[in-house]
């Protein structure tokens, strides 16, 4: 006969056992499927089953939006900035181009206010 107590324990012990399993599965697959996103940024989708049913996938671009307001946003948009300012440096033309964009809207945005304090109220 079989111990109730030992036959419990091995029957939680297994289930522990499929969701560890599950979530390494989860995991990698999500993993593998931003890699793959991150090769055509623009359009591509990945899967967001924290999101809710209704947003069961979004797209690339709205997932690493969300990043950069969790615990570590900030370093994370810290570390995007050097990775182009680094690309500038060696010459690509995107990222120049990217950094002149944001540049100009910064300058856009806040020109105003600068002049306002400079005396030209």
């Amino acid at each position: 006969m079989n111990c109730p107590i030992t036959t419990a324990e091995n029957n939680a012990a297994r289930r522990i056992e499929k969701r560890t399993d599950a979530y390494v599965a989860a995991r990698t697959l999500l993993c593998n499927e931003f890699v793959n996103a991150m090769k055509h940024p623009g359009a591509a989708k990945v899967s967001t089953p924290a999101w809710g049913e209704k947003r069961a996938s979004s797209l690339l671009v709205d997932v690493v939006s969300d990043s950069f307001a969790s615990r570590d946003g900030d370093a994370s948009l810290a570390e995007l900035l050097d990775i182009c300012s680094a690309a500038a440096k060696r010459g690509d033309a995107r990222a120049k181009a990217w950094i002149e964009t944001r540049a100009k809207e910064h300058a856009e945005w806040h020109a105003d206010d600068l002049a306002a304090d400079w005396g030209g109220k």
